[in-house]
């Protein structure tokens, strides 16, 4: 029989196998108005399964893996698409990771591992849904900050300064200082719960030596 005319039907379910766990994690992705959307992860689900089933069928017994270990390589230039660079800030390394997941789901289900990559599927939409609510309640219980305080010029006002932070339980990541005119400039970034950044601040307004305060 003809090659064209041959359908297994192990492979349909395959193929199926692939579009349901693509359509798992992009819906997600579509929920959340990525870049790489619900259509955009099931194809890369569904090609990767058909670049596998086909080298199962052409490889045989002989190198089964070859057309198969290009997909890892060939997925990351969608992932690195993806990517953006805005300023010191990257944003989309969570949705090329999804790429590069649902090119390993589409393999899984190629392969014939249906019920394991399934449960991949899950477990990776446990973590994209249901940490990243973890993820955004860290996030607001922590606030970094970036302080420029203006004194009067005094020998050791900078670690009196350093020694405030502290106080308030606040952690200096960098701290630096200057002089303008008759000013000196300290400016100092520290992480911490909002509260004890708003005492902080109000510790600063209150301080006679203070000329300025500036935070963002």
């Amino acid at each position: 029989m003809a090659n064209w005319l041959l359908l297994e039907p192990q492979d349909l379910i395959k193929l199926l196998c692939a579009l349901v766990v693509g359509a798992i994690i992009g819906a997600e992705r579509e929920y959340h108005d990525k870049t790489a959307g619900l259509r955009t992860i099931i194809l890369i689900s569904v090609g990767s399964a058909l670049f596998t089933i086909f080298s199962i069928h052409i490889g045989g017994t002989n190198d089964p893996a070859r057309i198969t270990a290009q997909i890892v390589s060939g997925v990351g230039f969608l992932g690195a698409g993806v990517i953006l660079h805005q300023g010191r800030q990257v944003k989309g390394l969570t949705t090329a990771a999804t790429v590069w997941l649902a090119a390993a789901l589409g393999i899984g289900a190629g392969s014939g591992y249906l019920l394991f990559t399934t449960v991949a599927a899950l477990l990776a939409l446990f973590v994209l849904w249901a940490l990243q609510i973890i993820e955004m309640r860290l996030a607001t219980s922590r606030l970094t900050r970036v302080y420029q305080v203006t004194s009067i010029v005094k020998p050791g006002k900078s670690a009196e300064l350093a020694a405030l932070f502290r106080k308030y339980d606040l952690q200096i990541r960098s701290q630096g200082q200057g002089k303008h005119s008759e000013a000196l400039i300290i400016t100092i970034k520290a992480a911490g719960r909002p509260e004890h950044h708003e005492a902080l601040a109000d510790a600063l307004i209150a301080d006679a030596e203070v000329k300025d305060l500036d935070y963002a």
